[in-house]
């Protein structure tokens, strides 16, 4: 018997006790606004897509799925593969970037098969997961290791199938986020949500900064003086963001303004990152 679905939690990661599509509200990292120390060694924190579990339902299965009674059967298969086969005793997330891949295999479970992963990061640490940890890694991964299989497909069949996992786990990734305001372009027929902009009552010059009720940025349109939520960011075009970065910059409280840098920073490398892994994914 399938067990009744619980409500969906209000989280950027997945919820292996549902079988609803979680709706996200926000964008935010996993664990940091932070840029990479070293680029060349790090990577940014990119969150995981919180339907992550649903990606390959069925070969073409579109996104959000439809739930009926012919896809119960596979969610629940994929509610016991999530549940049992990802690696809860150690830590699998992980800003250093992957820099060898030393192996690739395909494993079953309950009769059907998954891709398993092994190698090294740019600190030495090794890795191991399987795609049932997709949801728990920092996706950074996930395009690298598209990138690397890419590279190496014709030397063994087994890339060709976990290349093609990768792209309908990445596919997924792009569609949940779709409620981006530039990412929301992407996707056909998506129509992209209107920022709440709220008029600012206070005489505050633009570029100034508020922590509470809400940490928000004052600004300056369409000669009114308003103020944008930052946790609204997604929802305004990259070069809105932009500009806001610079108003900022001379604000007086140093730690509110570089926090507030922080964030706005990571929303257009998140964007960035996420436009360059709808192209990695659709390219042969």
């Amino acid at each position: 018997l399938i067990p009744e679905p619980q409500p969906p939690h209000k989280t950027l990661y997945h919820n292996p006790y549902t079988f609803d599509y979680v709706e996200i509200t926000q964008i935010k990292p996993f664990k940091t606004f932070s840029s990479p120390t070293d680029i060349s060694l790090d990577s940014w924190d990119i969150p995981a897509p919180p339907n992550g579990m649903f990606f390959n339902l069925c070969p073409k299965e579109k996104y959000p799925y439809q739930q009926d009674e012919k896809t119960k059967d596979i969610l629940y298969y994929k509610r016991k593969f999530f549940r049992e086969r990802q690696i809860k005793n150690v830590s699998l997330w992980s800003n250093k970037k992957i820099i060898k891949v030393t192996n690739v295999s395909i494993k079953e479970f309950c009769k059907r098969p998954y891709v398993t992963f092994q190698g090294t990061r740019s600190d030495n640490s090794d890795f191991n997961f399987s795609e049932a940890d997709f949801p728990l890694i920092n996706q950074s991964d996930i395009k690298t290791l598209i990138n690397w299989l890419k590279s190496y497909r014709d030397k063994n069949p087994d890339y060709v199938t976990a290349l093609l996992r990768l792209r309908q786990y990445a596919m997924e990734l792009i569609i949940d986020f779709s409620f981006d305001r530039e990412i929301c372009k992407e996707i056909p027929d998506k129509i992209a949500q209107k920022p709440d902009i709220l008029p600012c009552e206070q005489k505050t010059a633009p570029g100034t900064l508020i922590k509470r009720p809400h940490k928000s940025i004052i600004f300056s349109s369409n000669n009114q003086t308003v103020l944008m939520k930052l946790s609204e960011k997604h929802l305004f075009p990259t070069k809105m963001l932009e500009q806001l970065i610079t108003l900022v910059k001379h604000h007086e409280d140093t730690e509110l303004r570089r926090s507030v840098i922080d964030e706005l920073t990571w929303m257009l490398n998140f964007r960035e990152w996420i436009m360059d892994l709808k192209t990695k994914i659709i390219k042969p």
